[in-house]
């Protein structure tokens, strides 16, 4: 291996650094959430890291195999943002999309190993630098354009269904998506790189700063498409008494709180008295679910209206009732005076502060 420190592998070292910042800041965010879609962004700035890596060194060197691998970590970016993609857009892995694009990319680097597919050539400031050619540099593009496809729809999808105040975020995010995915491809079949030795890379470390910082600084457009988040209650089942409530969507039209509470009272009360298998969990209806929690220590059920149901939201659930317990159960025996549980709005603040609110 000859040294070949050009403009293409500074841009590559240069991109790399700026998105490591963004993995160390992602897997932050993972460590104290634990949610799966922070763990796939922080895996896909990873990917990115080692790409850009690869690539650099493989213009520092001018290895020809070195440029191979590095698409084979690219492989693995497109893939970690699909994963990311599938869990902002409905809490799960689409593992038929995912095995199609994989495929693809097998396909494609397959044909990496075909002679000529990888060559040196001149860049016209006189560099020497390393090439995509033949069939590999066609194939290699096929399962970028489809994931350019999946990813742009579901930002799209996201951006149109957002509520107001978040609005701004959705369009700065689908901005960032669009350069990310759009840009490489760009670069590749116009051959932009001869004028930008790897610009590609640096194109894509600046639509990832876009991406990451918006999705930290508003880390709710990944709760937007998976499920709508309407209702909280907390209901002394004795009585029928609403202890307290609060409302994510202000459009939605609910019964009366008091007429609501003693409707849970009495189907719980009907189904225990007549089945006698135990209280409600789930209530299940066309267009809703309502998660229903009683505890075995108190007289005491959270009823939570949604959409969907998901793990983050049933992990904000028992954290709340956890944290609703520990705060007030000292006042469950005189539960009519339910001034004393209003400000348990700062437990909401803390324990779905992912929810978006419409």
């Amino acid at each position: 291996m000859s040294l070949n420190l050009t403009m293409a592998a500074i841009i590559a070292f240069i991109s790399a650094a700026i998105v490591l910042v963004l993995f160390f800041q992602k897997w932050s965010d993972y460590l104290k959430t634990k949610f799966p879609q922070d763990l796939a962004l922080a895996c896909t700035w990873l990917s990115v890291f080692l790409y850009s890596s690869a690539q650099g060194l493989a213009f520092q060197f001018l290895s020809l195999d070195l440029y191979r691998i590095s698409y084979f970590i690219a492989a693995f970016v497109n893939i970690f943002l699909l994963i990311f993609n599938d869990y902002i857009s409905k809490e799960s892995i689409h593992p038929i999309r995912l095995t199609i694009i994989t495929g693809l990319f097998i396909v494609a680097l397959i044909s990496s190993f075909l002679p000529n597919s990888i060559i040196l050539d001149f860049y016209p400031n006189g560099e020497l630098g390393i090439f995509q050619a033949g069939y590999f540099r066609i194939l290699v593009n096929f399962p970028l354009v489809l994931t350019f496809i999946i990813l742009i729809y579901s930002t799209s999808r996201l951006y149109l269904e957002a509520p107001q105040e978040l609005k701004i975020y959705c369009g700065l995010y689908l901005f960032g998506m669009l350069l990310i995915v759009i840009g490489p491809i760009i670069f590749i079949i116009l051959n932009l790189n001869l004028i930008f030795p790897a610009f590609h890379l640096f194109w894509m470390a600046i639509s990832s700063v876009i991406i990451g910082i918006t999705y930290s600084k508003e880390p709710r457009i990944g709760y937007i498409l998976p499920f709508k988040v309407i209702k909280l209650s907390v209901i002394e089942i004795n009585r029928g008494i609403s202890l307290f409530n609060y409302n994510w969507s202000k459009k939605e039209e609910l019964l009366e709180q008091a007429t609501f509470s003693a409707m849970i009272h009495a189907i719980n009360q009907f189904i225990g008295e007549t089945l006698q298998k135990g209280y409600i969990r789930e209530i299940i209806l066309e267009k809703a679910i309502l998660i229903v929690q009683k505890q075995e220590k108190y007289p005491i059920a959270f009823v939570l209206i949604s959409t969907k149901s998901s793990k983050s939201l049933r992990k904000g659930l028992n954290c709340f009732i956890e944290r609703f317990i520990k705060e007030y159960s000292e006042y469950f025996q005189i539960p009519h005076d339910t001034e004393k549980f209003k400000s348990a709005s700062h437990i909401i603040l803390d324990c779905f502060s992912f929810v978006p609110v419409y």
